[in-house]
């Protein structure tokens, strides 16, 4: 589900597909977690990719090296603030995707959705094997 202005439209990439877009409002910029089918148990390395173009190329950036953190949902506050969950657990971003901190959003986070409080702010919400509230 794409939530911007603009549709985009992702490939099959290397043994790996496409989960879900990030909530962004702009159409340039985006997000998105990637689930990898390789059965190789070496490859470790779990990425999301960002547009900066609308669509138009993607690159991988590293998330995290855990062969069981198969992700699910994703969400940005802001062109450098999201989060990713994952099997594991969720990670937080305060850079856009340049690095990757552990997040208390709880296991298997699906749904990431980030709202402007009506009195200034925004809230999160988390959206997994329970519900996560993080205001800011």
């Amino acid at each position: 589900r794409v939530r911007s202005p603009s549709a985009w439209l992702l490939a099959n990439i290397t043994n790996s597909l496409l989960l879900s877009t990030s909530n962004r409002s702009e159409a340039s910029v985006g997000y998105a977690t990637v689930q990898s089918y390789d059965e190789d148990p070496a490859k470790t390395q779990r990425v999301v990719i960002k547009t900066t173009n609308g669509g138009k190329s993607w690159k991988e950036l590293p998330l995290v090296k855990d062969k069981a953190a198969q992700e699910f949902g994703i969400g940005f506050a802001d062109a450098d603030h999201g989060w990713v969950g994952t099997r594991t657990g969720g990670f937080e971003t305060r850079d856009g995707g340049k690095s990757w901190q552990k997040a208390e959003i709880g296991i298997a986070a699906n749904k990431i959705r980030v709202l402007a409080k009506p009195q200034g702010g925004k809230r999160a919400f988390a959206i997994g094997v329970n519900v996560h509230r993080l205001d800011f």
